[in-house]
């Protein structure tokens, strides 16, 4: 029998079915950036228009530290290796020696790279064209994204440590709405910032403006629209700090005012997005006088004593210049103790922002700062206590803030005018309910406008279309003589009837008003009624 080969097709093979964007998949965590075809940085979730622009992890140095065990431990496998070189006789003691130096090294290189390198591997933040995406953790990952447009400020908290200005590493601030984020102790933060920086700019460049509402044809209509368009200011709380020179752009958001006088100390104070100085307050004057009564009193004592003394003393004129030494080192003291009691009571400042209360105390101008805060939504009841006739005939007083719980009260001690100071707080605390108000009202009102006039306009355009040739628009034709308003009619074929006249005093036989307004459609050949001015008569006044 012939074998007949039968030549078969094969079957094609089956079209993979089309990508499903929205289908829920596995993502592999430990494998957070990889190298694509295009030989570009790619992460998993990465949207078709998105690339990474830059991946910031912790410095290395911070690496250096925890790596020292098993940095030991490959120094003493050296030493170990070399000793056994050197001594060769000792063969069996150094194989024991040698086998412990190796699980020393395979141990702590084993606990280096769990504990440390992993987490400092893991911890990165992925900035792209769109959004900074914040990855941390390894067996329990979590992963936060911040749409760049969203960032709002950056700040770059300025070098003070030696090895921050021979390594390179910094802190960087970012304010966005709502919250803040903290990029702690990484490398080259002003060129992070940098490229952040033009990130959000290209965005904005790039961002459309809001589109206007369409504006109608009729000028009264439009002039309505845009009347109950119209945007009301927020409330704006005066700004103290506007007196005081800017930070420096490395710096974060805090009040501007200095401390310790002339060295002029930055506070440590740091504002949120949106925060702002609303008032200083100081203790009173009488204070002031209280600290300072008693060494002027002494130093007043002592400036003439230092003529006196010298000249009256029985003792040998050797010892003048002893007698002056002491006078000029009590002198001496008592102008630094009044600088420094000065200079402290300066510095006691409590700050009104809109958004909380600082009480800052400060002791002997930068060695010792206490700082307490409290939000205004936290605060339970505000009372005021002038201790006695004095000070209430000075305007002298103590303005208790109370927060519930076991929280500390902020207390405002002698300070001037407390009563008016209590007021102030209740209405900065009413100032940011009114501008949310204010907002959500001005969203309403834009809403609003471009929908009338989306619609009208709309209705506008139809109405022109569909009668072309039959309709035009009304003149203007107020403040026009009969001849001139009929030759003005005349040219868009309509007719003028006068209906009535209207006492003026002045401009008669002029039009004084017309039906319809100006603009508005009508049919060729319909009619203008108008109202003609006419002298007043005493019928008129009566």
């Amino acid at each position: 029998m012939l074998n007949r080969v039968v030549n078969r097709k094969k079957p094609a093979p089956a079209a993979p079915p089309p990508h499903d964007p929205w289908k829920l998949r596995r993502e592999r965590h430990w494998r957070l950036l990889y190298r694509g075809k295009d030989k570009k940085l790619h992460f998993h979730g990465q949207q078709p228009d998105e690339f990474v622009r830059m991946v910031v992890r912790k410095h290395k140095w911070f690496l250096v530290q925890p790596a020292l065990p098993f940095i030991g431990s490959i120094a003493l496998f050296l030493l170990v290796t070399a000793g056994a070189l050197r001594l060769p006789q000792l063969g069996v003691l150094w194989v024991v020696v040698d086998g412990a130096a190796i699980m020393l090294m395979i141990v702590t290189g084993v606990w280096f790279l769990w504990r440390d390198f992993i987490v400092w591997w893991f911890n990165v933040d992925i900035i792209t064209n769109k959004r900074l995406i914040r990855w941390s953790g390894f067996l329990s990952p979590s992963r936060k994204e911040y749409p760049t447009e969203k960032i709002q400020q950056i700040a770059v908290d300025a070098r003070e440590t030696l090895g921050e200005i021979l390594l390179g590493y910094g802190d960087l601030h970012l304010y966005i709405v709502g919250g803040e984020i903290d990029m702690k102790q990484i490398p080259h933060p002003k060129e992070v910032r940098d490229e952040i920086e033009g990130i959000t700019d290209d965005i904005k460049a790039n961002k459309k403006p809001d589109p206007k509402p369409p504006v109608p044809a009729d000028p009264e209509i439009a002039k309505v629209l845009a009347d109950l368009g119209k945007q009301k200011e927020k409330p704006k709380p005066p700004d103290p700090d506007s007196k005081y020179p800017p930070l420096h752009k490395d710096r974060r958001i805090g009040p501007r005012r200095t401390f310790g006088g002339p060295l002029r100390i930055v506070c440590d104070v740091r504002y949120a997005y949106g925060e702002s100085t609303v008032m200083y307050i100081q203790h009173s004057w009488f204070v002031l006088f209280q600290r300072m009564v008693l060494p002027v009193l002494a130093l007043l004592l002592v400036l003439p004593l230092t003529v006196y003394v010298p000249s009256t003393s029985m003792l040998p004129r050797s010892f003048d210049t002893m007698w002056w030494g002491f006078f000029a080192l009590v002198i001496v003291g008592l102008l630094v103790y009044l600088a420094i009691v000065y200079i402290n009571y300066a510095d006691d400042v409590y700050i009104l922002t809109n958004r909380r209360i600082i009480d800052i105390e400060r002791k002997l101008m930068f060695l010792y700062e206490d700082r307490m805060t409290v939000d205004y939504k936290n605060i339970r009841d505000i009372r005021v206590i002038l201790p006695n006739a004095l000070l209430t005939l000075l305007d002298i007083g103590n303005v208790y803030i109370e927060t519930p719980g076991n929280s500390p009260d902020v207390v405002f001690r002698m300070v001037r005018h407390p009563l008016s100071i209590q007021d102030k707080i209740n209405q900065i605390k009413g100032l940011k309910d009114q501008a949310d108000k204010i907002e959500a009202e001005n969203n309403r009102k834009k809403e609003l406008h471009m929908w009338f006039g989306t619609v009208l306009t709309t209705q506008e355009q139809e109405q022109s279309q569909k009668t072309p040739t039959t309709s035009k628009g009304a003149p203007n034709v107020c403040k026009m003589d009969l001849f001139e308003a009929m030759e003005k009619a005349d040219e868009q074929g309509l007719n003028i009837v006068v209906v009535g006249e209207e006492p003026v005093t002045s401009e008669y036989g002029q039009v004084v008003h017309q039906n319809p307004p100006p603009g508005t459609l009508i049919e060729v050949g319909g009619e203008l009624q108008v109202w003609l001015g006419r002298r007043v008569t005493p019928a008129d006044i009566i």
